[in-house]
This record gives structure tokens, sequence and C-alpha cells, in this order.
């Protein structure tokens, strides 16, 4: 997908973006479409990773519950860079497959 203006992308960004507040958490539910357009839930699945792009203001859990608060490791140096968007990346990979996205997250004030 191209865009013609910075403006453009960051408007169909802000699309995807979910907004939390400090403390909040939300159950991500993921699914794998096969070429028919059949949905499989994979969320739970051992082939799913969870990763937090910012450990420091968001946790996941291996089964896709993201919570908007430091990881404990660095709960006390970091604290204060809690606002901004985050990301957590999410991958499938089987022997034949790897699939990948990212889920944006805001702190909401």
């Amino acid at each position: 997908m191209t865009f013609k203006t910075d403006a453009a992308a960051m408007a169909v960004f802000r699309k995807n973006v979910i907004p939390l507040r400090p403390g909040d958490n939300v159950q991500l539910q993921v699914e794998i479409v096969d070429i028919h357009g059949k949905g499989t839930d994979i969320t739970r699945s051992a082939n799913v990773t969870y990763e937090s792009l910012s450990p420091w203001k968001l946790k996941v859990t291996s089964e896709g519950l993201i919570t908007l608060a430091p990881d404990e490791s660095f709960a006390s140096g970091q604290i204060n860079t809690m606002a901004g968007d985050t990301a957590v990346f999410i991958s499938y990979q089987t022997g034949t497959l790897v699939v990948w996205n990212k889920v944006f997250i805001s702190s909401a004030r």
C-alpha cells in the first residue's frame, strides 16, 4: 500500500491503534485465513508468539493478553516513559509457513 502524503498514511495507521489507559488490558484474538476465506483461531496455538516492542511500558502474555503496564524487570528504571505508541509483534510459524503482523497500542490519557 502506498500513500501520497505522510498525513494520509498516518490517518490509516490511526484507525488500527488500540487505545489503553495505564493498567488496562485487552485480549487479542488471532486468526489465520485460508485461501477460501475460512478463518481458524490460532490465538493460543503453540506456533504463535507475541512480543512487546516496548516491554518497559507494555506486557503481553504467551496467550495474547496485553496490559499497558511495565514488565516487572523495567518497572523501576523507566516508569516515566509510558507515553506514546507501541506495538506487539505477532508471529505464526509452522514447518512451511511463517506469517507475522503487528498490533499498535496507544497510551490513552
